[in-house]
């Protein structure tokens, strides 16, 4: 077995790992995930150069950081209640200030009267 090809079986593991392990609660997401996985590298199954196979493979190692890092569940508890599932390798400087209430921004004032030109 080449090496590119034991990487590519590799990414696809990692991958699905990835995926069993965020959102092993969630099992209708955890399905569409692993079918749109299974769908794109069946779809790149027959790609033979060599440049192409390594960006998908950078793109497959970015999703898998991304879902390890970065993906935070939340599950409705009741009306008004989240309970948020936050894995252990997500980045603290990466997490969101919460939503807060802005004033709105004003509008500027159009003037609806006619500019002569000359």
């Amino acid at each position: 077995m080449s090496a590119l090809r034991t990487r590519v079986l590799k990414s696809y593991a990692d991958l699905l790992r990835a995926q069993r392990r965020v959102l092993n609660t969630d099992s209708a997401n955890r399905q569409l995930a692993l079918n749109k996985t299974r769908e794109e590298y069946r779809k790149f199954q027959n790609l033979e150069n060599a440049a192409d196979i390594e960006d998908k493979l950078e793109y497959s190692q970015a999703v898998v950081t991304y879902l390890n890092t970065n993906l935070i569940q939340a599950t409705k508890m009741d009306e008004n209640k989240y309970e948020l599932k936050i894995g252990s390798n997500v980045e603290p400087k990466k997490m969101y200030e919460p939503i807060t209430k802005k004033e709105p921004r004003k509008r500027k004032e159009i003037s609806t009267e006619k500019a002569e030109c000359e």
